[in-house]
């Protein structure tokens, strides 16, 4: 089996703090901009330096990357390959879920998007579907009905 090609190039430029680091951060994300998908800008750990990274659909050939780097006065353009994840499954992970008064509020990938709990302990769950002319990532559910009949 071969395997796949990256989807995505990381390209980070690496910008040593300082007075004149400013100026060269935005030359820097001015140069990597039209490669770019996404565009970053932070500071590493400890302060001493800024990285500013692009996402790239292509990897940059590497004497563009060297001359642009060149340019600015930076050191050497690192790239690396971005793994494939499934950043739905990633971020869902991170959703817990948590009670609010009898409500238990749930994503559907863990079941039931709400439980309720009634006045005599019963659990009742559902899962709201979005109406036709709603947006398929609905981030909110009127519990109103729920709460005025309990």
């Amino acid at each position: 089996m071969t395997p796949t090609a990256p989807s995505l190039w990381a390209v980070r430029l690496t910008v040593p703090a300082g007075r004149a680091a400013a100026g060269r951060i935005a030359a820097s994300e001015a140069a990597l901009e039209p490669l770019a998908e996404a565009l970053s800008t932070f500071e590493l750990a400890g302060g001493s330096a800024w990285a500013v990274e692009a996402l790239c659909r292509r990897r940059p050939g590497a004497r563009r990357l060297q001359a642009l780097a060149r340019s600015l006065g930076l050191g050497a353009a690192e790239v690396t390959a971005v793994p494939a994840r499934d950043w739905v499954a990633e971020s869902q992970r991170g959703l817990a879920p948590f009670r609010a008064g009898r409500f238990q509020v749930r994503g559907s990938h863990v079941g039931y998007s709400v439980r309720f709990i009634d006045h005599n302990g019963h659990l009742l769950g559902f899962t709201r579907e979005p109406a036709e002319n709603e947006q398929k990532h609905q981030t909110t559910i009127p519990l109103a009905w729920l709460h005025k009949d309990c």
